[in-house]
């Protein structure tokens, strides 16, 4: 069920994506991976909190590039528009998505 309270945006300029409302400044979005996985996919636990399984294994940066694509693919926004901030080598990460 839809939560007219929760699905309202945020003050300012906004647009609504698939994953959610991202302001026209930078959000940071915290993220924990599930390498190895069967499919790839995206679970929102709230606003700033996911988890995301891809296909990838960790290692040689490719979990990160995959979790790049698939969070710009959620999100509706260009690979381009999100920066990893920290956890290059750990399951949780931080982004930013510009």
């Amino acid at each position: 069920m839809n939560n007219p309270v929760r699905n309202k945006p945020p003050q300012g300029g906004c647009r609504h994506s698939e994953g959610g409302w991202i302001s026209n400044g930078m959000n940071r979005i915290f993220v924990k991976v599930k390498p190895n996985s069967k499919t790839e996919k995206v679970g929102r636990i709230d606003d700033a909190h996911f988890v995301v399984s891809i296909k990838e294994p960790p290692t040689e940066n490719k979990a990160n590039f995959a979790v790049l694509g698939v969070l710009a693919d959620y999100l509706g926004v260009a690979i381009s528009r999100i920066r990893l901030v920290s956890g290059k080598n750990a399951r949780n990460k931080v982004f930013e998505v510009l």
